[in-house]
């Protein structure tokens, strides 16, 4: 007779494995604080990183305080660091299988073969012709038999065309191979633990006094967690990374040094002079600076005559055309001027979509939602070209790939 664990046991399991993962997440902080020249990202960059990976740490803390005391916030942090643990175990083992590489050899062995797949359409058909019969009909039972032998006829003739035995063969070696096994080990039972663990707490919904909502509420970002975790990865990652390294002197292969605003005040310094008519310089440095190309700046000629006329450093930007205004015109200097000349064309380029794309758009679309006579036919000629262009990706992929 098989008997499930009391709540205590299962909230006690979870207490231990969430401590395992703080230490595992606090030596990682220890190596990469008593690294200096960690990925060269500099101290800022250092103390950032053992923010995150002392994360782990304050998460099991908080969470064992409210297990002990049933709130169901410990219930949920808990199932965050399982669930993570879980994904990330499965993750590195694939990894250390070279799943993904056998993947990319097993998808181009399949692509060889790609023709037969035509089949896998027609074992649908046949499958679905047998379902519009009558239950007692006997036409149903062997259309319907028929569609399901000839799919999986279909998948297993493209499988073993992709050598699936000798792949599936490859990744469980690696359980016995010398310099991986304890890895994939590891890793392995790490995943079955916490995968077991995470299945079981989130049985004790009742237990920590569940609502429905809150039920609904965590199965929704259950479901939203795979995106969650490729954009904090792949995305809100590397653009935190972005915004430390704006305020160093970072450059490709050296450590970066902090450097406070230094570079948005490069990038922002702005200095207006009055265009004063009398001055030699004016005309020839308005006269040369009209083409906003970049070449100009770099030019002697506008150089000598920027500094003249401007402080050190400043190239002219644009005029100001203020004299009907003021009596007199304004000279706008720039230390960065491709910087705001990038500015003006992105500015533009985002004003001049959302007006070129919206507009036209809403209009396409009250004209396919209306019932005017041939609308059938201007739709399926409408949306043609975006079914075509997939196809024409694809076959592209192939030819390069």
């Amino acid at each position: 007779m098989i008997t499930h664990p009391h709540p205590q046991q299962i909230i006690f399991v979870t207490i231990i494995l969430n401590f395992v993962v703080s230490i595992a997440f606090t030596t990682v902080s220890r190596r990469i604080f008593g690294n200096t020249e960690f990925f060269n990202l500099g101290e800022g960059g250092r103390w950032f990183l053992n923010l995150i990976t002392l994360l782990p740490l304050m998460m099991s803390i908080v969470a064992y305080y409210t297990l002990r005391r049933k709130i169901p916030m410990g219930r949920y942090i808990s199932l965050v660091i399982l669930y993570f643990t879980f994904v990330m175990s499965i993750v590195g083992l694939l990894h250390v299988m070279k799943f993904f590489i056998s993947f990319t050899f097993m998808v181009d062995s399949i692509m060889q073969n790609i023709q037969w797949a035509i089949l896998l359409p027609v074992a649908y058909a046949l499958f679905w012709i047998g379902g519009q019969f009558d239950e007692k009909n006997r036409w149903r039972g062997w259309l319907e038999q028929a569609g399901i032998g000839l799919g999986i006829a279909v998948i297993i003739f493209l499988l073993f065309s992709a050598n699936f035995l000798a792949s599936m063969n490859s990744l469980i070696s690696t359980y016995l191979d010398y310099p991986v096994r304890e890895s994939a080990w590891v890793l392995t039972l790490t995943a079955i633990i916490y995968g077991i663990t995470f299945w079981r707490m989130l049985k004790l919904g009742d237990y920590f006094g569940e609502r429905p909502d809150q039920n609904a509420a965590w199965q929704g970002w259950l479901l939203l967690s795979p995106n969650i975790i490729g954009f904090l990865i792949f995305f809100a990652g590397p653009l935190l990374l972005s915004l430390y390294l704006s305020f160093t002197d970072a450059t490709v292969g050296r450590i970066p040094q902090e450097i406070e605003a230094r570079n948005y005040q490069y990038a922002l310094g702005l200095e207006f002079k009055v265009w004063d008519e009398a001055n030699p310089y004016a005309a020839q440095l308005v006269k040369l600076t009209q083409n906003s190309s970049p070449v100009l700046q770099d030019l002697p000629t506008v150089r000598l005559l920027a500094q003249s006329y401007l402080s050190r450093g400043y190239t002219p930007l644009v005029i100001l055309p203020f004299k009907q205004i003021t009596g007199v015109d304004v000279i706008v200097g720039a230390l960065d001027r491709l910087f705001w000349i990038s500015l003006r064309n992105t500015l533009m380029f985002c004003f001049l979509l959302v007006i070129l794309s919206t507009i036209p758009a809403l209009g396409l679309s009250l004209i396919l939602n209306s019932k005017l006579p041939g609308m059938k036919l201007f739709r399926a000629l409408y949306f043609l070209p975006s079914i075509a262009a997939v196809v024409g990706t694809a076959l592209i992929w192939k030819w390069l790939y």
